[in-house]
């Protein structure tokens, strides 16, 4: 269970930073600040529920 929760954080850090230095390119003049408070729960549920998962079946292979 541990090692999901890791995989869950560390996702959620790799989301944060990929949509960081993504969305200048996706979305020329924008309002990052609303942009960012709308898309951070977004990052928080999707990356940080596939990297759980993701560390669950990691952990049952055994």
């Amino acid at each position: 269970m541990l090692k999901a929760i890791l995989f869950a954080v560390l996702f959620v850090v790799i989301g944060a930073v990929a949509f960081g230095l993504l969305a200048p390119l996706l979305f020329q003049g924008a309002d990052f600040r609303k942009l960012g408070a709308a898309a951070f729960p977004v990052i928080l549920f999707v990356c940080g529920g596939a990297g759980f998962f993701f560390g669950l079946s990691r952990g049952k292979k055994r």
